[in-house]
């Protein structure tokens, strides 16, 4: 099990430090899902990606002088913020194996397990499940025959540099929780868990849901627009997860 967490400005202004706060609180409590490792992306407005992860637990990640250059950037001018909390299944427990992951072009995390990723990554030697996925997704450009070929069980949150959109998707093995205010989108993998949150931080709910299960969003901005689609043939394999032997190497950056 892992977690996601995140927060999507619906306008131009982007964060406050408080939504910084609401975000650190998120990502701090969601390591009841996995305190193996702990990273981040952002995107600000002029579509520049940052990302920062590490293999230690968050309390720890957010004392980093990495991730205090990155939080001071979120509330400058960013629109994206999106937080993992891994707990190792495939995969070595190390700060290049924790979430996010990024080809340059697709920027991911990834809640769940995928049973087919040798056959997915190809000749790649990707060390851990959820590599497979930016692969699939960078090649092929039908994100819903993408998904298609995923066997497994997935929350899915990733941003596209070329197309400069966000995507949520997730089947039936896995929940992702969306809660909107006036201004922001709240992103996480317990619905409990964001009411919980949000009510601490006084911020006014106006809507929160489970995404459907084998749906896709499509967040686009300028103006904010949120699109859903069904994935067709979804195939879900379950197995045992498999906890692999720490090699901690914690790594800044």
């Amino acid at each position: 099990m892992c977690g996601i967490v995140g927060i999507v400005a619906k306008h131009r202004h982007g964060f406050s430090r408080n939504q910084l706060e609401v975000f650190e609180d998120l990502l701090y409590a969601d390591a009841v899902r996995g305190g193996d490792s702990t990273g981040a992306f952002s995107v600000n407005l002029k579509n520049h990606v940052r990302m920062v992860k590490q293999a230690v637990n968050p309390g720890i990640f957010m004392s980093t002088q990495s991730y205090k250059s990155f939080g001071d950037n979120i509330v400058r001018d960013n629109k994206i913020v999106i937080g993992h909390n891994r707990k190792a299944t495939f995969g070595a427990i190390s700060s290049k194996n924790a979430h996010p992951f990024s080809d340059g072009k697709i920027v991911l995390v990834h809640n769940g397990f995928i049973a087919n990723h040798k056959e997915l990554s190809g000749k790649e030697n990707v060390d851990v499940d959820s590599e497979s996925i930016v692969k699939v997704l960078s090649e092929e450009k039908d994100i819903v025959k993408s998904l298609d070929k995923l066997c497994g069980a997935y929350a899915i949150v990733w941003y596209n540099h070329s197309t400069k959109k966000l995507f949520l998707a997730r089947n039936d093995a896995r929940t992702l929780a969306v809660a909107h205010t006036d201004e922001h989108m709240f992103i996480a993998s317990e619905i409990d868990m964001l009411k919980w949150i949000l009510n601490r931080h006084k911020e006014t709910i106006k809507s929160i849901v489970d995404i459907p299960d084998h749906d896709v969003w499509t967040i686009s901005f300028d103006p904010f627009k949120i699109v859903s689609e069904k994935i067709p043939n979804v195939k879900t394999v379950f197995t045992n997860d498999v906890r692999f032997d720490p090699a901690f190497s914690p790594l800044e950056g």
